[in-house]
């Protein structure tokens, strides 16, 4: 609520910087990790005495726990209940998986759903494919995320990315980059989004067969469905 929710453009561009981004330990499920550092240091700059109220959510949006006082140490007391309950272990590495970015509202647009495509980032090998369905609404949505993205190829930008300062949006196009520089994607969503997805170097797929199909699945494929997406935490055994 402080970091990023209503600081200034400089701290939050310099949180989202790019050693942060790229930090290892900035991934789903990790709770010391270099952006949550920041957001528990800007706290203790109000000098004041904070009080928070925290609540978990199931996938039918009802509350399952609740967690309150001591801001930092309450959210990583719910922080580790999330992880408890929405961890799940993938003994085997798929070579597709099906994701989403858990519906409506987080897959209004697609900058938003890079956050799914994320997900199975820590449990694929350098083969695998991912699947990506979202409605995107209301499209790309973030001009400085597609003008980043048609800037090169993901190597290119990607190297840009790491020698520039910090500009807007630039961490959901260095998180796809990432992802895309060893794993295909395939975008299943509306198709008047097709032309705009396949410059932004995805593979475009009007459904989820025709996804399949396009990225060559055979019968000894490994095929992981991940539906709910960002509220998964996916592990590697």
């Amino acid at each position: 609520m402080i970091l990023p929710g209503v600081a200034g453009t400089t701290t939050v561009l310099s949180n989202h910087k790019w050693r942060n981004i790229d930090n290892p330990k900035s991934r789903y499920g990790n709770l010391e990790n270099p952006i949550r550092t920041d957001a528990n240091a800007a706290l203790k700059l109000l000098g004041k005495k904070t009080f928070a109220l925290n609540l978990i959510l199931d996938s039918q949006k009802r509350i399952t726990h609740v967690t309150a006082g001591h801001a930092v140490d309450s959210f990583n007391m719910a922080a580790k209940k999330v992880i408890e309950h929405s961890r799940i272990i993938v003994k085997t590495q798929p070579d597709v998986v099906i994701t989403s970015n858990g519906g409506y509202p987080l897959d209004r647009n697609l900058y938003q759903c890079v956050k799914g495509i994320a997900v199975p980032e820590q449990i694929i090998h350098d083969k695998s494919r991912i699947i990506m369905a979202g409605e995107c609404a209301d499209g790309i949505s973030h001009g400085a995320f597609k003008k980043l993205l048609l800037a090169g190829s993901p190597g290119e930008i990607y190297a840009k990315l790491q020698s520039a300062d910090t500009v807007r949006d630039q961490w959901e196009v260095q998180v796809l980059c990432r992802i895309l520089l060893k794993n295909q994607v395939w975008f299943v969503t509306r198709r008047e989004l097709k032309s705009e997805i396949e410059r932004m170097h995805m593979h475009y797929a009007p459904t989820i067969q025709e996804a399949l199909r396009s990225c060559n699945v055979i019968k000894e494929d490994r095929v992981l469905v991940a539906p709910e997406g960002p509220s998964l935490i996916l592990r590697a055994a």
